[in-house]
């Protein structure tokens, strides 16, 4: 590959890095945070009747998540589609190794590295949402498909 290319490719290779090893931290936090939400809802729904606003600030705290949860499912495409392009485009293509030398420090690392390490979040492939009642994650659909994350639903 030219050294444009591969330039290109060290680029990918580090967002990769950076963003996988993000959003898997962020996709833990998000978990806490579904569950502590649903932990809240199944006390509601087996306690007393509440007052309103308990119930309101509820909803909105839940709506919250999953907007959260949503953002981080666009995210999580987006570095899914990002890691695509990369093996389409830079997996296992012979570069100079002048090339290479003349890449800042960083991107050397980042391909020298490759990304045979690099885990990348995955989303449910069942859209079902995620019930207050049903406090344990879903299983990952494959041995390789990383970390969850689901909605809260009513």
């Amino acid at each position: 590959m030219s050294f444009d290319q591969l330039q290109n490719c060290a680029t990918q290779a580090l967002t990769l890095r950076r963003e996988s090893m993000r959003l898997i931290q962020l996709n833990g936090a998000l978990a806490v945070q579904r569950n502590a939400i649903n932990q809240r809802g199944a006390a509601m729904a087996a306690g007393n009747r509440l007052p309103h606003a308990v119930a309101q600030q509820f909803e909105r705290e839940r709506l919250a998540f999953n907007a959260q949860a949503d953002q981080f499912g666009r995210q999580v495409l987006a570095i899914g589609q990002l890691r695509s392009t990369y093996e389409r485009s830079c997996s296992r293509r012979p570069y100079r190794r002048s090339d290479l030398a003349s890449l800042s420090p960083e991107l050397q690392i980042a391909m020298r590295m490759g990304l045979d390490d690099v885990t990348v979040p995955m989303l449910a492939t069942n859209e079902a949402p995620f019930a207050a009642s049903d406090a344990q994650p879903r299983p990952n659909p494959s041995p390789d498909a990383g970390p969850q994350l689901q909605r809260i639903s009513r």
